[in-house]
């Protein structure tokens, strides 16, 4: 069985994974996009807008933690323990 700790994990480390991707063929502004990315999935879920979270999770990332929770990633994504919001202080892209 999949722990809150192991979800939150695999959330936090889902959304640098995400803004990665996301910001993939964007010279210049990698670090900016990803930072974005960060931002709106924890304002996201601080506000408790599960659908606005799980919009900027890839589609492989949605279904794992709807599989280890057993609930809609809307629903899963909000009751996880995540840490409020702050600010990005730093900021590391790789890839192409």
């Amino acid at each position: 069985m999949v722990t809150t700790w192991h979800r939150t994990a695999l959330v936090l480390t889902t959304v640098v994974l995400a803004a990665a991707v996301t910001t993939c063929g964007y010279p210049g502004d990698d670090g900016d996009a990803a930072a974005s990315t960060a931002r709106a999935l924890s304002t996201a879920v601080a506000a408790g807008d599960g659908e606005a979270a799980c919009a900027t999770l890839a589609p492989d990332t949605v279904a794992e933690l709807e599989e280890s929770s057993g609930t809609a990633c809307a629903q899963a994504i909000t009751e996880e323990d995540l840490p409020e919001p702050g600010t990005v202080e730093t900021v590391d892209v790789y890839g192409q």
